[in-house]
């Protein structure tokens, strides 16, 4: 997996949810208590790290413009997804970024402060991943139609002759051209959308890494789960690096170091959400088609209320 290009991220002056985003139905929001004020779990007092400042310095906007005023190491004086709802999970994730990706326990509260503050319920979290779940929702009903019709007759029906027969990794690079056809929908070609191209991306590689010798025509119905709960969760990973940790490339010049950070956020990532997620995917999947995204999204609350309640 190659590292994520450092960029400007997302500050916490913009809004959370595009206005092009639907409020939709989701599940009835999780509101979640703002954490209580206690010292980082697994954290040595003194840190060095404490005493730096790249993310917040006591009323100094940081690199995106926000104030950190008072805010505690515990999220207190956040307002929940207000203008500084990034500030602390920055700085937890800027320790972890500074520890070389061997301090877990920064990543798990940035993660989990990155939950619980940022929109100030998982539903509203979730309702920001829409265009993700959209592709999420094209790639299940993809793969299943392979499972179901065989890779010949689904491919031909694709328009993807050219890859029967291909190698893994070559046949799921092309399906992610069906995966990101535009078809008109607002939020193509918008950053949310290359977020999941991204993510993609490494699912693809993931798949092929963990599972070398699959064969498509073989599929079964647990490994068209195990593929889409990997999908989500490297779609979370991306806009977890997107919103709290776009600088982590400026922590090292090291690129094995760049990797480690960023690998230590998969892992935990998946190791925070796939047992949480998985009953829902095979919930889904016998659901209706008709509301399949709709599933998705809250398939996707499902994994931030799993974040958030982490404290291991």
């Amino acid at each position: 997996m190659g590292t994520s290009s450092s960029g400007g991220g997302a500050g916490g002056g913009n809004p959370l949810i595009p206005s092009w985003i639907d409020n939709g139905n989701l599940l009835t929001p999780q509101i979640l208590p703002q954490e209580a004020n206690q010292p980082d779990q697994d954290i040595p007092e003194g840190d060095p790290a404490d005493s730096e400042n790249q993310y917040e310095n006591n009323g100094v906007p940081d690199s995106n413009g926000e104030s950190a005023t008072n805010v505690s190491p515990s999220g207190e004086g956040i307002e929940m997804g207000g203008n500084n709802r990034y500030t602390t999970p920055k700085k937890q994730f800027n320790k972890y970024a500074r520890s070389g990706g061997t301090n877990i326990a920064y990543l798990k509260q940035a993660l989990r402060s990155y939950s619980r503050n940022a929109a100030g319920s998982s539903t509203t979290l979730a309702r920001r991943m829409q265009p993700s779940a959209s592709r999420v929702a094209i790639f299940y009903e993809t793969i299943d139609n392979i499972r179901r019709k065989g890779t010949e007759t689904a491919l031909t029906e694709f328009n993807l002759t050219a890859y029967v027969n291909q190698p893994l990794l070559n046949t799921l690079s092309a399906i992610g051209e069906l995966i990101f056809t535009h078809t008109g929908k607002v939020y193509e070609d918008t950053q949310d959308d290359s977020i999941t191209k991204a993510a993609y991306a490494n699912t693809v590689m993931r798949i092929c890494e963990d599972s070398p010798d699959m064969d498509l025509n073989n599929l079964s119905n647990d490994q068209v789960e195990v593929m889409m709960a990997v999908f989500i969760e490297e779609t979370i990973a991306q806009r977890v690096i997107n919103d709290i940790g776009n600088q982590f490339t400026e922590s090292t010049t090291d690129i094995v170091t760049l990797l480690e950070i960023e690998n230590g956020i998969y892992q935990i990532v998946k190791g925070m959400v796939r047992n949480q997620i998985m009953p829902e995917i095979s919930a889904t999947k016998r659901g209706d088609k008709q509301n399949l995204e709709r599933n998705i999204e809250n398939i996707y609350r499902t994994a931030f209320d799993a974040m958030a309640g982490s404290n291991d």
